[in-house]
């Protein structure tokens, strides 16, 4: 099972390659990215608690049930959906959509979860 610092470094791992994506051309994939890093980053804490969830439904519920991950549960879902449109739905989306699930999303889990990992 991954360790709290190998979550943390795969987050960050996965923003790096967003850095690099053409938001327009592969928003698609930019929208996926953002999903798997904010995954990384709850999956960090649950880590920290010595939970390892093999399954996305698991995870799903954990963060509803977590008080430290209620905060953030409906950004995370948020991008979850909008990765499994992208990914089985062929949904598209522009760079500004991009941009707004990061600044928004990503960013609340983030800044969430920051407080646990200094």
């Amino acid at each position: 099972m991954p360790s709290i610092d190998e979550h943390l470094e795969q987050a960050r791992h996965n923003e790096d390659l967003l850095t690099g994506l053409d938001r327009d051309q592969f928003g698609d994939w930019a929208m996926t990215v953002l999903f798997y890093s904010g995954l990384h980053w709850i999956d960090a804490l649950l880590a920290s608690k010595n939970i390892h969830p093999e399954r996305h439904e698991v995870r799903d519920r954990l963060v509803w049930k977590n008080l430290e991950l209620r905060p953030i549960a409906k950004d995370y879902l948020s991008l979850k959906t909008r990765s499994v449109n992208a990914r089985y739905d062929c949904v598209r989306f522009d760079r500004t959509q991009v941009k707004d699930a990061e600044s928004r999303h990503l960013k609340a889990i983030k800044d969430e979860l920051k407080k646990y990992f200094p």
